[in-house]
């Protein structure tokens, strides 16, 4: 069909799936597709729970750990560095007083520094939710684990019924948040930011 996406609404688990990599150190797929989204003129959704989510994937990313890797690596060889001659001071200050998790953090702010930020839902539909087993609530599995997705996806909801001419695209390859929108006529789903 010819709808025009105009709202983007991005899953933590596709942030995840690219290593957190929201100023293109390794790889510029983040930024280019931040980009493009802009070019196109399409709002990026947010969400405070979201956002709480992007803190942890930083934390479990490998641009995370292995900054703060280095940084032990540097401390314990220290030593054997001046022993060597290659012990750089200044260098050895800046690698230490970096905290990377507030860099990649406030890279991803800068990309979302326009985005709507959702509200929290209504707890009475979220858990009318859980009690039936209605998506994103699996029938199997952790059901507790749902509940972040759900007052987001309450919350998105909620946003597209006050904006019926905006077409959302949703970004995740879990198959709960697709079931969720599975009903919705202004929702197209991708797997990735690479789609």
């Amino acid at each position: 069909d010819n709808k025009r996406v105009t709202l983007v609404l991005v899953d933590t688990c596709a942030y995840r799936d690219a290593n957190s990599d929201f100023p293109g150190i390794f790889k510029q797929l983040l930024p280019a597709f931040f980009s493009a989204s802009k070019e196109k003129g399409i709002l990026l959704l947010t969400h405070p729970i979201l956002e709480n989510e992007i803190l942890k994937h930083i934390e479990d990313s490998g641009l995370y750990k292995n900054y703060n890797s280095l940084g032990n690596s540097l401390r314990k060889c220290g030593e054997t560095l001046k022993y060597l001659g290659c012990f750089d001071e200044d260098l050895f200050s800046r690698i230490g007083n970096i905290d990377i998790r507030s860099e990649l953090f406030d890279s991803f702010k800068h990309h979302y520094q326009d985005a709507i930020i959702l509200g929290y839902g209504d707890p009475a539909t979220v858990f009318s939710q859980y009690f039936k087993g209605e998506a994103p609530f699996a029938e199997t599995g952790d059901k507790k684990s749902e509940f972040p997705d759900a007052f987001v996806i309450d919350a998105t909801k909620k946003y597209l019924a006050e904006h019926p001419n905006d077409i959302l695209l949703v970004v995740s390859k879990d198959g709960d948040w697709k079931s969720s929108f599975e009903e919705m006529d202004n929702v197209v789903k991708c797997d990735s930011v690479e789609d």
